[in-house]
């Protein structure tokens, strides 16, 4: 008797932390358990249970509980928060309005291909580099600002990745059109 009470109490504290979950609650009040997977300085990513990843802006979360509080996510979330999340949205908005290149990009892309895609990827562009963020944003003052320069170095390379990416594949489109009319 005693051996069985022992196995079943080992398989309760076994299975416990199975059952532990991670909360997020959202400004509309709705909540999730899950895992938060990680943190970033704009968004977490969380994966519910028997659902997929999903990136969560910080702005639209009110409370969030973690599971471990000496979990290691936790300590950068709290770091997070102490900064400004419109740091992070106002670098990707001026990397989105005034970042630029973009048809040097998709010529890039029609010339070489992958090595402009690849090129793109491994380039770290900033707002001194941008051709017009300089002149026209209205955040010079975040340029130096570390969450500022990661969202704006995020989204530009994005950019350029996809307008080479693009440039690429018009050019692959150009050649099958040429190629069916030669025929």
């Amino acid at each position: 008797m005693k051996t069985k009470a022992f196995v079943l109490f080992n398989l309760i504290l076994i299975s416990l932390p199975i059952f532990a979950s991670d909360i997020v609650v959202l400004n509309d009040q709705k909540m999730f358990e899950g895992k938060i997977i990680k943190i970033k300085s704009c968004e977490v990513t969380f994966k519910a249970y028997n659902g997929p990843k999903v990136d969560i802006p910080v702005t639209e979360i009110f409370y969030i509980q973690f599971e471990d509080p000496n979990n290691k996510i936790l300590t950068s979330y709290l770091a997070i928060q102490e900064s400004d999340p419109d740091k992070c949205m106002k670098g990707q908005a001026d990397a989105d309005l005034y970042h630029g290149k973009g048809f040097s990009h998709v010529g890039l892309g029609v010339l070489f291909g992958p090595f402009a895609i690849i090129g793109a990827a491994v380039a770290s562009p900033s707002p001194q580099s941008g051709s017009s963020t300089y002149m026209l944003s209205k955040n010079r003052e975040l340029f130096s600002d570390p969450i500022y320069l990661m969202c704006y170095e995020k989204k530009a390379k994005n950019r350029n990745i996809v307008n080479a990416a693009l440039g690429w594949a018009s050019w692959i489109l150009l050649v099958l059109l040429y190629a069916g009319s030669a025929e």
